[in-house]
């Protein structure tokens, strides 16, 4: 597939991307040299910025599984003006730290996805009792409606775990091609292997973003005090202006209106500049970031930590936070990548196991594919009332837990087993808006665990 090139102009050009400017641009600065000192500002001011949110968060860390991956997320700021600032010290280098950004992206959005998950239940229980009883509306699906909101939720991991994945693979080929001479950074031809790789990071990309931003949108509505897409909105405010500028730079390109000058070299051009500009841009979205992701809600003062920032009005909260000295653990735990590894081989596992059972059930032509939703008539309510008489199937494991957490046990009044949104079974609270036992909820994390 992949060649060094032929007589037919086919071969990849060259450039000197450590050439300096013949004459300087601005007190005596030549503009490479401007261009480290402002971007390198302006990185270190985002920087400031995004480790002082962290290290709030890690010094009041009173729910260790949610704020732990908002340090994720807020990481994402300060790492990619990084990788920008080295781009422009090491135009050179500028080939190799691209898909770098790439992962550090997929990693980001990865752990945006798992805190959504922490916001419903820490368990895979609780999570599968929520998606089973939400009517998630879909124009595809028959009836407008997703009939099993399990395998809905389920197929929405993959597409999102499978961004890191292939990212990864992506930055291994393109060290790999790079050395054998057949990538090709300056074009985009089929013989080529950088057009591929493209096209694999683009797909991966949009299909991580569109499942992301399926579940936000699903969680806005029964969730609105957690902002899910003022969230996401911030985070892919980098993401989204680097794929505008990216934009606009190739068409510059295109139509050769970027050209060599006495002040500014290939690498100024098509490197220095746009690195710059993302250097620029993540000193605002730093702030926009702090304002997105609070620490006020998770103060031992001012929350009840089993609701932080779910609005639950309950009375009991930790003594003590769980970031150790200075925020060291916390910071420790946001550096272990043994969950999102986790996360990731759990949800290419479901996929599989949906898969071959999809397929087993399309080779029985005896029987119609089971249904594994709680009925094909969707109830008037909102929340689907139970599982009465429904057969097994993927989402057995929803069924355990609605019939252990759900409505209609103990219920207070006799409508379908609902209490508006809450009831008691077995002495533990369950709220159908949210999908989880509080109790259960809670006996998760470190500091609510007897000793």
């Amino acid at each position: 597939m992949f060649g060094i090139g032929d007589d037919d102009g086919d071969q990849c050009p060259t450039h000197n991307l450590t050439a300096r400017a013949n004459k300087t641009f601005i007190a005596g600065l030549t503009f490479q040299e401007f261009n480290r000192i402002l971007a390198g500002a302006c990185t270190a001011l985002a920087c400031l910025v995004s480790f002082l949110h962290m290290w709030r968060h890690a010094t009041h860390l009173s729910v260790p599984r949610q704020q732990v991956k908002v340090m994720r997320v807020i990481s994402l700021v300060p790492l990619y003006a990084i990788v920008n600032l080295l781009c422009i010290c090491f135009p050179q280098a500028q080939v190799y730290l691209d898909p770098i950004l790439e992962l550090i992206q997929a990693l980001c959005l990865a752990s945006y996805f798992m805190l959504l998950c922490e916001y419903i239940s820490p368990h895979n229980e609780g999570r599968d009792g929520f998606f089973s009883q939400i009517e998630i509306k879909d124009k595809k699906a028959e009836g407008g409606v997703v009939q099993d909101g399990v395998q809905w939720f389920a197929q929405r991991c993959f597409m999102i775990f499978q961004y890191p994945v292939i990212a990864l693979g992506v930055a291994i080929a393109t060290i790999v091609t790079q050395v054998a001479g057949v990538y090709c950074q300056y074009e985009s031809k089929t013989n080529f292997a950088k057009l591929w790789l493209s096209i694999a990071t683009t797909l991966s990309s949009g299909m991580a973003i569109a499942a992301v931003l399926l579940v936000a949108i699903q969680l806005k509505t029964h969730m609105p005090n957690l902002k899910p897409m003022t969230k996401l909105i911030a985070i892919k405010l980098v993401v989204g202006l680097a794929f505008l500028q990216q934009i606009a730079f190739w068409i510059l390109q295109s139509t050769h209106v970027l050209k060599e000058t006495d002040t500014l070299t290939y690498a100024d051009l098509h490197y220095g500049i746009p690195s710059l500009l993302s250097c620029l841009e993540m000193v605002p979205i730093s702030f926009v970031v702090f304002w997105a992701y609070p620490v006020g809600p998770y103060k031992l003062g001012s929350l009840v930590a089993r609701g932080a920032e779910r609005g639950e009005s309950q009375t009991w909260a930790p003594t003590s936070y769980q970031g150790g000295f200075l925020g060291i653990r916390a910071f420790i735990s946001m550096l272990n990548p043994f969950d999102v590894i986790k996360a990731t081989f759990a949800a290419f596992a479901v996929a599989a196991k949906n898969y071959s059972s999809s397929k087993l059930n399309r080779n029985d032509s005896g029987s119609k594919p089971y249904a594994t939703g709680p009925g094909y008539q969707q109830p008037n309510n909102q929340y689907r009332p139970n599982y009465g008489g429904q057969s097994r199937g993927p989402a057995g494991l929803a069924r355990e837990a609605f019939n252990q957490f759900g409505p209609g046990r103990n219920t207070r009044d006799g409508r379908h087993g609902h209490n508006n949104g809450y009831d008691r079974q077995n002495g533990r609270g369950y709220d159908h808006t949210r999908g989880n036992s509080y109790n259960e909820y809670h006996e998760s994390y470190p500091m609510n665990q007897r000793r």
